[in-house]
């Protein structure tokens, strides 16, 4: 058992649709400057690297009581939104 890390640079690619105040730390620059500081301290090599992928909803319940229902329209906008990027 140990620390896991998970990291990709498509966790770097995404951007806000909307400008919201309350969202400005929401910037790829926040997983980038922590993950450049894992890396050259050596604690991203002490870690478990665990491989990212789409979150199934028993994943979501653990840390969630209730699943999260998204409709149709908005799952297929944010599935067109991210292929055509």
């Amino acid at each position: 058992m140990g620390t896991a890390l998970i990291y990709d640079e498509e966790m770097t690619k995404y951007k806000l649709l909307w400008v919201d105040p309350a969202c400005k730390i929401e910037v790829p620059e926040r997983l980038t400057v922590s993950h450049e500081a894992l890396v050259r301290t050596g604690l991203a090599d002490r870690c478990v690297s665990i491989p990212v992928r789409e979150a199934t909803d028993t994943d979501i319940l653990l840390a969630h009581r209730t699943s999260i229902t998204v409709p149709n329209w908005l799952q297929e906008l944010h599935y067109n939104w991210w292929t055509v990027l």
